[in-house]
């Protein structure tokens, strides 16, 4: 498996969530009935967005490859969410993203889309999902993760660096994105892995979006 550099790695990441193209796509498919328990939370800050994303010592056996937490509220508002356009979404007020590696498994990208309000979420959630979940795998096949947040759906198959996965989650007006990459010579992740991770991470910002800090972890 080709893996990124160190100092490369979560800002290749953050760059590939941003630059996402095309749009339209429902994704109702995959998004479960809102909840609404979050829908009045305020917008992630830098400090909570870094806070969310998980460290190596939450996924046990892991090792970091890096971090990086952007702050784009300046003009957010007139830039189109990552895939969609002007008018029919607006972009997140801060994105971060961290990428863990676990020797046998692979590579784990978190990312943390940090939106003005649920409404914005809800409206970034399908042109992000359809680029992301049904361009990156090929062909995409469903993962069952059960219903974690407000919003979910998740995707397995092949890509370019072999066997990967792709879930998405909505908490309020946060999303979350996490892609596995186990590469030609590892077994795919289970759908029991895949959920874990994904309770692992909505956990984490609802605790951020209560006022805790987040501590959720896969550790044994």
């Amino acid at each position: 498996m080709v893996r990124l550099d160190a100092r490369g790695a979560a800002g290749a990441a953050l760059a590939a969530a941003l630059l996402v193209t095309g749009c339209g796509g429902s994704g109702k498919d995959d998004g479960q009935p809102d909840s609404g328990t979050h829908d009045r939370a305020k917008t992630l800050t830098q400090a909570e967005i870094k806070a969310v994303l998980p460290q190596a010592s939450d996924l046990p056996g892991s090792k970091r490859n890096s971090s990086t937490v952007l702050d784009l509220s300046a003009g957010s508002d007139k830039r189109p969410c990552a895939g969609g356009q002007l008018g029919k979404c607006v972009a997140a007020k801060g994105v971060g993203t961290t990428v863990l590696t676990k020797e046998g498994e692979g590579d784990f990208s978190f990312t943390v889309f940090a939106h003005r309000d649920t409404e914005a979420a809800r409206n970034a959630y399908p042109f992000l999902w359809k680029d992301a979940a049904t361009a990156w795998i090929i062909p995409p096949k469903k993962a069952e993760i059960g219903s974690p947040g407000d919003q979910s759906g998740a995707r397995r198959g092949e890509h370019n660096d072999g066997l990967g996965s792709y879930i998405q989650i909505r908490v309020g007006p946060t999303l979350l994105t996490i892609k596995t990459s186990s590469g030609v010579a590892h077994e795919p992740h289970t759908d029991k892995q895949l959920k874990e991770l994904a309770e692992m991470f909505t956990q984490r910002a609802r605790q951020a979006h209560d006022g805790d800090s987040p501590t959720a972890s896969l550790r044994d």
